[in-house]
């Protein structure tokens, strides 16, 4: 089996990121993670420890207001596309508190940090001040990024999205991947308001080219699931053997309906099994 693993955030089947010095992952939806699509320029990285800065930045919200996927922010002076992870001291963005065309203060601490993916993703973030309301029409500028960045697909069912924390030269890194979804009925509302049902069956698990996150310990991982509330299950077998009687994993919830914790452990291959709460069902798989 393939050890496909990417660092942090993609939402498309493999994402992954890398937080300099920050603890926290931020959360600006599904279709915000790093992206195949690169531009000519990239923000450079900011060391930790280099003083802080001020950003002026334009809000575009990405969906429909009454139910966006996330958002997108656009640097006033240079027109480049962002969004933000781990909080500083100003705490996490509420980025559903805005609203498409306002105008923000962005402030960052003297440790923030940017990752090279295109959308750049900011880190450090302190404060947030509303310049301008704005209209929502200012943000037609930017439809070309956006359109190339958010593609909707309502009838892909949802990934499983991995996270967890790993050491480096004595700081912690946000590192993610996604898990293989193999079987499943899922249910969908398409973007004319139609319902839909999308069937995967790709058969024994163990014969896909399934997702292993190289985890050298027992580890801490949040699973989750897009706009996806339900019944969840987890279990596992042996790596070293396939046919052996699964074994019930606990799973823990925090506030996040859409969200699970486990502890995995290398070797062990896991599946996870979703109850949607609109009906069907959603089945993945990875390895530890």
């Amino acid at each position: 089996m393939k050890k496909p693993i990417a660092l942090f955030l993609a939402l498309l089947l493999a994402f992954s990121v890398t937080a300099c010095g920050n603890d926290d992952l931020g959360s600006a939806g599904p279709a915000l993670g790093a992206s195949s699509l690169s531009p000519a320029s990239l923000p450079a990285s900011s060391p930790a420890g280099a003083e802080g800065t001020t950003v002026t930045a334009m809000f575009v919200l990405l969906g429909r207001e009454e139910d966006p996927d996330g958002y997108l922010l656009f640097d006033q002076d240079t027109g480049e596309a962002f969004t933000l992870g781990g909080a500083g001291d100003g705490g996490e963005f509420d980025w559903q508190d805005y609203a498409t065309g306002n105008i923000l203060e962005l402030t960052f601490g003297p440790d923030w940090s940017t990752a090279e993916i295109w959308p750049a993703i900011y880190y450090g973030l302190d404060g947030v001040t509303l310049l301008e309301e704005g209209d929502p029409a200012d943000a037609d500028q930017y439809a070309d990024t956006v359109a190339m960045h958010y593609d909707p697909q309502p009838q892909e069912p949802p990934v499983l999205s991995l996270s967890w924390r790993e050491t480096f030269e004595g700081s912690g890194l946000a590192v993610g991947t996604s898990a293989t979804t193999f079987r499943c009925q899922y249910h969908y509302v398409d973007l004319e308001d139609q319902p839909g049902v999308t069937e995967i069956d790709l058969g024994d698990p163990m014969g896909q080219d399934i997702r292993e996150l190289e985890l050298e310990a027992p580890t801490q991982v949040e699973l989750s699931l897009y706009k996806t509330e339900g019944d969840w299950a987890l279990e596992r077998w042996p790596q070293s053997d396939p046919t052996a009687p699964p074994e019930t994993v606990a799973l823990t919830q925090g506030d996040d309906p859409t969200a699970r914790q486990c502890t995995a452990e290398p070797g062990w291959v896991y599946h996870l099994t979703v109850a949607p709460a609109e009906g069907g069902f959603l089945e993945y798989v990875f390895q530890a």
